[in-house]
């Protein structure tokens, strides 16, 4: 690994993952994301995601434990400028600069999506797909998302299964579309038409509609419930 020392915060290396940090359009326009802590430097490692750079305090972190591509630039920062990137003590911590891996689009029909709409707190995002990862879902779509999946704080409540759980950003329109094609069945928390989830059936394609905490899924999504005698009929 080639090493450099950083010791000031007007290190144009520091600035710029700082904005990585800390603005959600710089990380879009940049093509990467940051990751906070040795386990999930790990998993970002081993779910294929290309590491560019690895920060951490000299002999305060445990990166031998880590498999560092031979490319990846090495940054050893002081305590202080480590502590104002990372959330955890800089003890022990290391942050990685990551690129953007674009998820391959499938052809074939996936057998379970959570569609999140419009999310906007970070921390919700992260406990979403963590959750979504135990129970084995296929896809998570987000739907006029007010942040980003790789939004630092995300990627910490998430334990770092956002790397494993393919998360795609749609408008509303995209979704709809998609969902038409591929005929799947819609799911949301609207109770006229209500049926016993025993009484569902999750054996074909779904789709599980979330909304915000404060208003729900909005009226929109009413128009694209499949009816339950007819798994591919829109209400339209």
């Amino acid at each position: 690994m080639r090493a450099k020392e950083v010791a000031s915060s007007q290190n144009p290396w520091f600035k710029e993952v700082k904005s990585l940090i800390e603005k959600n359009r710089f990380r879009k326009k940049q093509g990467r994301f940051t990751v906070e802590g040795l386990k999930e430097i790990e998993l970002a490692l081993k779910a294929g995601f290309e590491l560019s750079s690895i920060a951490y305090v000299n002999g305060q972190s445990n990166v031998n434990i880590l498999d560092i591509p031979d490319n990846a630039e090495s940054v050893l920062l002081t305590e202080a400028l480590m502590c104002e990137l990372c959330v955890r003590g800089a003890v022990n911590n290391a942050l990685g600069v990551f690129v953007v891996k674009e998820v391959a689009f499938t052809s074939e029909k996936i057998k379970s999506i959570i569609i999140v709409e419009k999310v906007e707190k970070p921390g919700n995002l992260g406990a979403l797909i963590r959750t979504a990862e135990a129970a084995g879902i296929g896809e998570i779509w987000l739907c006029d998302a007010h942040v980003d999946p790789f939004h630092p704080q995300v990627i910490r409540n998430s334990l770092g299964t956002v790397f494993h759980v393919p998360i795609r950003s749609f408008t509303f329109d995209e979704c709809k579309a998609q969902i038409q094609e591929w005929g799947v069945q819609v799911f949301t928390t609207f109770m006229d038409d209500a049926i016993p989830m025993y009484e569902a059936d999750f054996t074909q394609p779904i789709a599980i509609v979330l909304g915000t905490e404060h208003e729900g899924v909005t009226d929109r999504w009413r128009r694209i419930r499949c009816k339950r005698s007819n798994p591919n009929a829109w209400g339209y």
